[in-house]
């Protein structure tokens, strides 16, 4: 067989590099730093082949057995588990200068070893039904609501591998004409990161079918509930400035306007006059009083604000993540409706903690809330597919009881701050929850209104 002859993936060995995932800033010294999406990584006094490593990985993708000093076991295998979750993986033909694919982390907890794992010759493999494959402009990434990880395919022989395995095949069907032992590579990064799902018994229902708590998720649904909130992706979130040239007055401004209609001004009295307050009052709160809520003010709240809970296509739950309340101990609670009661879920203070400075964030405030009201989504209860309104029916009814805990709040006398965004993997983590079948949709920051002792209340 001649050169032409050959097929394209046939190009020799298929490496495994690795490199820093984009945004790292790397700061050398005798310690190295490394400056990353999500905090700072110090590494005291590494040795000169950790540092040469670190060095060629911050200019792209390293087969890290040609840096000197390198050793099968060593510390650059330590280095790789201690640093995952900033390296992006590659695979690359020996004889090429571009990857064939790579995987670049999306979160912090993206730690699963996804560089050195095969798919069996025979064992079916089909694309996650939940992955989702586009354009950047200048190539194509997968990625998937599932995975911690994005696919960056950078090759036409990458994007003939995913096609290929749209439907229930094997490497070996897969790899007619082609190096059975790249295609097993390519198709066990895939599967490590969530991508490609597979048949452990040689034989379907894969992976995917056997998992209940995805049943009643359509992948739309899923891809729109993680990219909604934060935790499971690293995309840019909340407000962005408008780009140059976009002016903000849209067609409004060249509408004719037709007749008016004047409507009476209402007069505010009784009834009308104190829905009208918990109103005014409910939207006036942005920051908290010195004092604590008492236990008997959040039983208010919660046993009256607990009925709007009830969800209209699957039940909403009510978790308290208290740091300080009069009369109960600090701690992630959840509410029991029916007994009237708080059942402990995480005595855990760091979990706590960090739930409640993602409340601070979340609700712009200038220190941590004193109780933290999350509703979740019970997404295992749904007893039939709502195919297109499903999960946004589920966002208007927890809208809907938000805008009740705001009320009932106001009514007990305390100040409540929705919060503008959510992080569901460290509520799940914290909550203890696996966030596919029941997950957070909506949180509140609760304490005492700011001005309760000005008179203005």
């Amino acid at each position: 067989m001649n050169s032409s002859d050959r097929h394209p993936l046939a190009r020799g060995r298929l490496l495994t590099l690795w490199s820093l995932r984009p945004g790292t800033h790397l700061e050398c010294g005798e310690d190295v730093v490394l400056h990353h999406r999500w905090g700072t990584e110090r590494l005291v006094r590494p040795r000169a082949v950790v540092h040469e490593a670190l060095r060629r990985m911050n200019f792209g993708p390293v087969n890290l057995a040609n840096v000197p000093g390198a050793r099968s076991g060593g510390e650059l295998d330590d280095l790789v588990d201690r640093l995952r979750p900033l390296l992006e993986c590659s695979l690359q033909f020996e004889d090429e200068v571009r990857p064939l694919l790579s995987l670049v982390t999306m979160s912090p907890h993206a730690e699963v070893d996804v560089s050195g794992g095969e798919v069996g010759a025979d064992t079916p493999v089909r694309l996650s039904r939940f992955a989702v494959l586009r354009s950047t402009g200048d190539g194509f990434v997968m990625e998937s609501p599932l995975s911690l990880y994005r696919a960056r395919l950078a090759s036409p022989e990458a994007m003939a591998l995913v096609g290929m395995v749209g439907r229930a095949t094997t490497p070996a069907e897969v790899a007619a004409g082609l190096p059975l032992d790249a295609v097993r590579r390519v198709l066990g990064l895939l599967a490590a990161a969530g991508l490609v799902t597979v048949a452990p018994d040689g034989r379907p229902p894969f992976e995917e079918e056997r998992d209940e708590t995805l049943a009643s998720w359509t992948a739309m649904d899923l891809l729109f509930h993680t990219r909604s909130t934060l935790g499971r992706h690293d995309y840019d979130f909340g407000a962005v400035r408008r780009r140059a040239g976009r002016g903000g007055t849209g067609s409004r401004a060249t509408m004719a306007e037709g007749r008016r209609v004047p409507l009476p001004r209402p007069v505010r009295s009784g009834e009308a006059a104190g829905v009208a307050g918990l109103l005014a009052r409910a939207g006036r709160q942005r920051e908290f009083g010195a004092k604590s809520p008492s236990r008997e003010q959040l039983a208010e709240l919660l046993f009256h604000a607990a009925p709007a809970a009830t969800g209209s296509c699957c039940p909403l739950e009510l978790y308290v993540s208290v740091d300080d309340c009069a009369g109960l101990a600090p701690g992630i609670y959840r509410y029991d409706r029916a007994d009237v009661s708080l059942v402990l879920v995480n005595s855990d203070a760091a979990a706590r903690c960090e739930m409640q400075e993602h409340a601070r964030i979340g609700a712009q405030l200038a220190r941590p809330p004193a109780v933290l009201i999350t509703v979740t989504a019970r997404f295992d209860r749904i007893e039939r597919e709502l195919t297109g309104p499903g999960y946004a029916l589920v966002l208007r009814s927890a809208g809907a009881a938000l805008h009740t805990l705001r009320l009932v709040a106001a009514a007990a006398r305390l100040a409540a701050v929705p919060l503008a965004m959510l992080d569901i993997d460290t509520d799940a983590r914290a909550l203890r929850l696996d966030w596919r079948a029941e997950s957070s949709v909506a949180a509140l920051a609760v304490g005492t209104p700011a001005d309760e002792g000005a008179g203005t209340w």
